[in-house]
């Protein structure tokens, strides 16, 4: 379980860095979601997020989000890309909501990638870590490319990805790619 939860932490600063170092002052922002698979207007059509009733769209504005979503269990806050803005991750149980600015100017943070933690959450389509990827296939298709066992969907801006080792479910991203 400490494995799983080091790379997932990897896996979200990894993301953090290469969502939030471009350099430029574009619109994209980066986001990725664990849960429903629905479209939304402001991001596009892409997987979005929702736990305990809350749709977290990804690409989205953090801060009414994470405000809905409650009392989270943890809180990482960290800079990044010499000095580019500050990441933050919100754990929750069963998942971690991390966010990043785009720029240092107004503040805002935005949701690029949120983590599956454990089998205590699934997707919608009842995916959880744990599963087979038998069962992946079945809820999402055969629609997705792998790459030394990461298999990827991608939907509008967004991308679900699930890491499989042993014929398990050992990470499930949503991600937002800007």
């Amino acid at each position: 379980m400490k494995k799983l939860s080091l790379l997932a932490i990897i896996a979200i600063i990894a993301v953090l860095a290469l969502t939030s170092c471009d350099g430029g002052s574009g619109s994209g922002t980066g986001s990725t979601a664990a849960a429903a698979t629905t479209a939304t207007a402001s991001a596009g059509p892409g997987y979005v997020f929702t736990a305990n009733g809350v749709s977290v769209t990804l690409g989205a504005e953090a801060a009414p989000i994470i405000k809905a979503l409650g009392t989270y269990t943890h809180y990482l806050e960290s800079p990044f890309c010499a000095g580019q803005g500050i990441g933050k991750t919100y754990s929750y149980p069963g998942f971690e909501v991390s966010t990043y600015q785009k720029n240092d100017t107004d503040g805002t943070h935005y949701i690029p990638l949120i983590v599956l933690k454990d089998d205590s959450i699934a997707t919608p389509e009842g995916v959880s870590i744990g599963g087979t990827l038998q069962s992946m296939i079945n809820a999402y298709g055969s629609g997705y490319s792998e790459d030394g066992g990461q298999y990827t969907y991608d939907k509008g801006q967004t991308s679900l990805i699930f890491q499989i080792q042993d014929d398990a479910i050992t990470v499930i991203n949503y991600q937002f790619n800007k």
